[in-house]
Order: C-alpha cells, then sequence, then structure tokens
C-alpha cells in the first residue's frame, strides 16, 4: 500500500478537491489518508477523481 502511494502521491489530494477541497486542505488531509487507505481504495478515488 505505502509503495502504491509514493508511486501515485497525487491520488489522494486530486480526489478530495474533486469533492470539493481547497488544495490546501487537500493537500494536507491526503498526507493522513493515503497511509490508511487499500490499494482498492486509492484506485477507486483515482477513477472518481478522473472522471469528467
Amino acid at each position: 500500500m505505502a509503495r502504491e502511494c509514493r508511486r501515485h502521491p497525487e491520488i489522494v489530494p486530486r480526489f478530495l478537491i474533486r469533492l470539493g477541497f481547497d488544495a490546501k486542505t487537500g493537500e494536507r488531509d491526503a498526507g493522513s489518508i493515503e497511509h490508511h487507505v487499500s490499494e482498492r481504495t486509492l484506485a477507486l478515488f483515482a477513477a472518481y477523481a478522473d472522471e469528467g
């Protein structure tokens, strides 16, 4: 899981920003979140962040 986060550190902030968080909060909160989610969850975050 940590290896995946290192390869794609932008996934969680992009996901949070897509949800409506401002960039500063998204970046700050991502640091905590990305170490506690599974690779499957990270993949779903990425898919949502990349949608339309």
